[in-house]
């Protein structure tokens, strides 16, 4: 009988037959996320093209080329697979965003290039045209599925002001900054670089905006949040508050 160190721990299998198992579990694993990918992409195209009432199940498998049974095994309804399509078009905007976040912020050496990086970073991401299409579909079906809309906001701009607040507040400790109110400043932030050009397209003004045209808007905002925000600033007439 083998007693010597290669053998087998009692009740368990041979370490080869343990790392055969983990490269299958793993190679499962990238197929079933690769299948997740594939669906949530045919039910964008099917959400943005037949609206979220009248987009189907069905219809959905059939872009991805899978059995409605596997749509229902990866997300169970069809308002959990649109919540997983909004997450993943708000995803590609806040994960840059986060990342310059955790670089930049809050040991900035350069304010201003910084906010602007941000700035660029935000606007160029929220112009994007499916993103537009998919904030377009939700704001149209609000008022039936107001989950939709909560899902929106909180996945994106309420969790994008959020973690900007943090890195403001930080700012403010070390006297970069003059804000009271964190939450605030960087709600004035995001629509001081957004609000304009947002509507713009959503609203069919334009349908998209020049590299420099993005960088103009992007530095107007960054301009006026600075003179709201920056230690020593001398208040207007206007901040007085008359009328």
């Amino acid at each position: 009988m083998n007693t010597g160190p290669s053998a087998a721990v009692a009740g368990q299998p041979p370490s080869s037959v343990r790392a055969s198992a983990r490269a299958t579990d793993d190679g499962r694993d990238r197929r079933g996320a690769a299948k997740r990918r594939a669906i949530a992409q045919a039910a964008t195209a099917v959400f943005l093209r037949d609206g979220y009432v009248a987009a189907s199940m069905d219809e959905v498998a059939a872009v991805a080329g899978v059995s409605k049974q596997t749509v229902y095994k990866h997300f169970g309804s069809k308002e959990q697979l649109f919540l997983a399509v909004i997450q993943e078009a708000i995803n590609g905007v806040l994960d840059e965003f986060f990342s310059v976040l955790a670089t930049s912020f809050p040991d900035s050496e350069d304010l201003e290039g910084d906010l602007l990086r941000l700035g660029r970073i935000l606007l160029t991401r929220v112009l994007d045209t499916e993103l537009m299409a998919l904030r377009r579909l939700v704001i149209a079906e609000v008022r039936r599925f107001p989950q939709l809309g909560r899902a929106w906001y909180e996945s994106g701009p309420g969790a994008l002001v959020a973690a900007l607040s943090e890195s403001l507040r930080r700012l403010a400790e070390r006297g970069e900054l003059s804000i009271g109110d964190p939450l605030a400043a960087a709600s004035d932030f995001n629509w001081l670089v957004v609000s304009r050009p947002q509507n713009m397209v959503i609203f069919g003004v334009v349908d998209a905006f020049t590299t420099t045209e993005i960088e103009e808007f992007v530095t107007s905002a960054v301009t006026v949040f600075l003179n709201a925000y920056r230690p020593g600033r001398v208040a207007s007439d206007d901040d007085s508050g008359d009328t």
